[in-house]
């Protein structure tokens, strides 16, 4: 949409932040240049263009490292399966993961790794109106995610942080952002800084916590295209958990044989869960589809032995 607003504009109503600010949010190098104008934090990061600079820095890397392609979609196009990234042991793995990376055409960047858990990532959503009026800002905690390391979200909540949503607030204001956003941070566990993770212009599953903790992001939205002239909607309740069932499962189960999850831990870990990223008990068919009418649930039990 970004790219043809031009051609768009005469036959759509959209809000969308300016062309350079959505390039950064499938482009990882781009948003670590805003988080750095913004006076924001991010990892320790390398980003080679051949060969000669990855052996450059090779020996400079606390290592494990984990490298990261600049646009995720192309990525997975040539690495199916790889995941977000590739996370690399030496600097002799290094060096072979770019070997094999170069030729595809694919841009790379080598970032240390943020340490802690899952539990320390945190995300600011907000809805910006064309002049700039904040019509609403929310802000959650993963607490799980699949894969454990680097992957989405599967069980979060709501939480209550004024010093989170400031900072979320002062960078898409730095940036003059417009429309939904979320920026994704994650607290270092060696010196405590939030740093920059993620930027993303688009609804994810996980905006059902939001609605369902008080703030509806897609209605006012629409409102707002609609000219309807929405209030702000600024409260929210904190503590409210959203679960996607399926996803948290695996987690646990990889947690759990990691000796980092008990079953009662998992059990206790369900409660507050008001929202869900696919089940609705008044519109069911969202849930078996995506399920596969309970085939891929059949197979569930299944895919967790194979992983042992």
């Amino acid at each position: 949409m970004s790219r043809h607003r031009e051609d768009l504009k005469d036959h759509f109503r959209f809000i969308l932040p300016s062309p350079d600010v959505v390039e950064a949010s499938v482009d990882k190098r781009k948003l670590y240049e805003l988080a750095e104008r913004a006076g924001l934090s991010y990892a320790a990061t390398h980003y080679p263009d051949d060969m000669a600079d990855v052996h450059r820095f090779k020996h400079d890397l606390e290592y494990p490292a984990y490298i990261k392609p600049y646009y995720s979609h192309l990525w997975q196009i040539a690495f199916p399966g790889a995941g977000k990234g590739i996370k690399v042991f030496s600097a002799e793995e290094l060096v072979a993961s770019f070997e094999r990376i170069f030729p595809t055409g694919n841009q790379a960047m080598v970032q240390s790794i943020i340490a802690g858990p899952a539990s320390n990532i945190r995300s600011v959503r907000v809805y910006i109106k064309q002049g700039g009026e904040v019509l609403a800002a929310f802000t959650n905690r993963k607490i799980r995610q699949f894969p454990t390391e680097f992957g989405r979200a599967v069980l979060a909540e709501s939480i209550h942080d004024p010093d989170l949503c400031e900072m979320g607030l002062r960078f898409f204001r730095d940036i003059n952002y417009r429309g939904f956003g979320l920026i994704e941070f994650k607290r270092d566990d060696r010196d405590n800084v939030l740093k920059v993770t993620d930027l993303n212009p688009r609804w994810l599953k996980t905006v059902n916590l939001a609605t369902d903790a008080g703030i509806d992001f897609p209605l006012l939205h629409y409102l707002d295209l609609a000219g309807r002239d929405p209030q702000p909607q600024m409260e929210f309740k904190a503590g409210v958990r959203w679960l996607d069932a399926i996803g948290d499962a695996a987690s646990a189960w990889t947690l759990y044989r990691a000796g980092e999850l008990s079953p009662w831990s998992w059990a206790r870990s369900w409660g507050g869960v008001r929202s869900h990223a696919v089940f609705a008990r008044d519109d069911l068919k969202p849930f078996l589809k995506e399920y596969d009418y309970g085939r891929r649930l059949a197979r569930a039990p299944l895919n967790l032995i194979r992983r042992r």
